[in-house]
């Protein structure tokens, strides 16, 4: 775990990749799941009735295993069972019982301390060199070996009181993160030591110690329940995870890590595997492989970011942000880090004004902010966003250790990186400095851990540089307020167009109707304004057809509606003119006739 530092697995996959293209990566596996695949591996002795004829015998973890499991099942099945009949339903089946190991190691560096879970186990007939097929680590805490205990530039032995001082900060440290992620199995069956012998005996001494400790918390802690006969501290009590000093402690080979790195090895190649049968679409049943274990690990690293918004001048880092945090699941990945000019600029500019520019992690300063960063977007914070983008530093930092001391400070991962600068295009021969470098808007940068902790990072920009991406902005808005009026004259012409062709229609429909009433009054057609839409829709688009037609057919011109209203007045002013002719005197005004 102390050791996965990404520069160190970097440099072990490249030297074990060798130099042809089509050569196979180095298997990478944690140290302590090597262990416990090699704890777990049968122990191979030769029958004394045949010394040609190997036998092959579980080992003294794979049969404390699976006394375990099955004494776990029988007490599940019982009380389900119990359940059952006092309830008077069906038993329900009871989840599958998942064995919690922990295995501690140490070397001259440091020493690991690691919880997981087993599964799957795994019959005789199946693979023997997997007893269980699968193994989920919960947990991993180690912490490496200090300066002082260095003796003339090298490592003498196991320094036993920092192996003491730590195992002790470990096993309290993994304790409460197994009640916090696995909480169905708290309780440890068995705890394996690995490394050299005379190793395993120290930790095994200081062990005993550790779990004596915490049997007498628990009975301190149960006698002062009785004392108070709380029922709170009653519930407190029935809380204990039970770890105490009744957990077998197992000692292993010292090759059985490198064995089991071997055995996972060749599970990794498909050397070790197991033949399942799997269903089909057509319903056929079909032999397929799959590997014989299946390890899912934990990150035994902590993975952090910090900007620097000031060229990378020294005390003007962020605290660093927490990117992929202990205990993690692995491979985790990818995590989005988003660069924006206008947000580099807003920092600084905030920061000038003398707040701190890693302090909007509240909602209103961070509105405050990204306000900021707004007014900032546009032609007019041009210089402000080109001299932020090209002054902006980001570095990614690694630590793989818990405690806050010395040895739990964060290790910066390759070079500072400038996210938001590149090289231009037409950059001149022999030229150095920075002087060569054009800022850009955005940029995103994707962050991944592997299993084995080797973080990659990959950088993704649409090469616009500042003045380009402002230019496009414009162009874009541009375009989209043209879309915008293009598509409301679209929607718009089509309004005025239908609203056209219904006041024509109707036009054209009251001017036959007109038409018959004037033409043929009291006919068929006189009146009926069904009759006269078909005829206006039929003749859509050739209404002068219509219009000869009926011309033709009663010998009178096709008029308006108002047109026949205004005849009508004509003709009704005619004839009271001639009324009043008539009614004209034309006698003398004396009434004697004379001319």
């Amino acid at each position: 775990g102390w050791a996965a530092m990404d520069p160190s697995l970097e440099a072990l996959v490249d030297a074990t990749r060798g130099s042809s293209p089509g050569a196979c990566g180095p298997s990478l596996h944690p140290r302590s799941v090597a262990a416990c695949v090699g704890a777990l591996l049968p122990q191979s002795s030769h029958s004394k009735s045949n010394s040609n004829s190997n036998s092959n015998s579980p080992s003294k973890l794979t049969k404390l295993l699976a006394e375990t499991i099955r004494t776990k099942r029988a007490d599940a099945a019982k009380e389900a069972a119990l359940l059952a009949a006092r309830t008077k339903t069906d038993p329900v089946e009871p989840e599958p019982f998942l064995p919690l190991l922990v295995l501690v190691g140490a070397t001259t560096d440091g020493l690991e301390v690691t919880a997981m879970q087993l599964s799957k186990p795994q019959g005789g007939d199946e693979e023997v060199h997997c007893p269980f097929g699968g193994i989920s680590v919960v947990s991993s805490v180690c912490c490496c070996r200090g300066a002082g205990t260095m003796e003339g530039g090298k490592h003498t032995d196991v320094d036993v009181d920092v192996v003491e001082e730590k195992l002790e900060w470990a096993m309290d440290r993994l304790r409460s993160q197994v009640g916090l992620i696995a909480p169905e199995s708290e309780e440890p069956t068995a705890i394996v030591t690995y490394g050299t012998i005379a190793t395993q005996l120290k930790v095994a001494t200081k062990l005993k110690a550790i779990l004596a400790g915490y049997g007498k918390e628990a009975r301190n802690k149960k006698n002062d329940n009785d004392k108070h006969d709380d029922e709170e501290d009653q519930d407190d009590d029935d809380d204990w995870d039970g770890w105490d000093q009744d957990i077998p402690l197992l000692s292993t080979h010292e090759s059985c890590t490198s064995v089991g790195l071997a055995v996972l090895a060749a599970a990794s190649h498909s050397r070790v595997k197991l033949v399942v049968s799997v269903k089909g679409t057509d319903g056929k049943h079909r032999p397929k492989p799959k590997p014989a274990v299946d390890v899912k690990s934990v990150a035994a690293c902590q993975v952090a970011v910090s900007f620097n918004y000031f060229g990378g001048e020294e005390g003007k880092w962020t605290e660093p942000k927490t990117v992929f945090d202990f205990d993690r699941r692995v491979p985790a990945g990818p995590y989005r880090v988003e660069f924006s000019a206008a947000e580099c600029a807003a920092h600084v500019k905030c920061a000038r004004s003398g707040k701190a520019s890693n302090d909007f992690r509240e909602i209103g300063d961070e509105t405050v902010l990204m306000d900021m960063a707004k007014s900032l977007e546009g032609a007019r914070g041009i210089p402000e966003r080109e001299e932020a983008a090209l002054r902006l530093r980001f570095r990614v930092l690694q630590r793989t250790t818990r405690d806050d001391e010395e040895n739990g400070r964060w290790i910066r991962i390759g070079d500072d990186m400038s996210p938001l600068t590149m090289e231009h295009s037409q950059k001149d021969e022999g030229e150095s400095g920075r002087d060569h470098l054009v800022a850009c808007e955005s940029a995103v940068m994707e962050i991944s851990l592997s299993p084995v902790g080797l973080i990659t990072t990959a950088l993704t920009t649409n090469g616009e540089t500042i003045v380009q991406a402002t230019k496009s902005a414009r162009n874009s808005k541009l375009l989209k307020y043209a879309g915008i009026f293009g598509s409301l004259l679209f929607v718009g012409g089509f309004l005025v167009k239908s609203f056209v062709e219904e006041r024509v229609f109707e036009r054209d429909t009251q001017r036959v109707l007109a038409y018959y009433k004037h033409v043929a009054p009291n006919s068929f057609h006189d009146g009926d304004e069904r009759h006269a839409r078909y005829m206006v829709w039929k003749y859509k688009g050739k209404k002068d057809a219509l219009w000869r037609r009926l011309e033709a057919k009663y010998g009178f011109p096709v008029k308006h509606a108002w047109e026949w209203d205004d005849d009508e007045e004509g003709e009704r002013e005619a004839k009271g003119g001639e009324e009043e002719e008539e009614t004209e005197d034309l006698d003398g005004s004396d009434g004697s006739g004379e001319l």
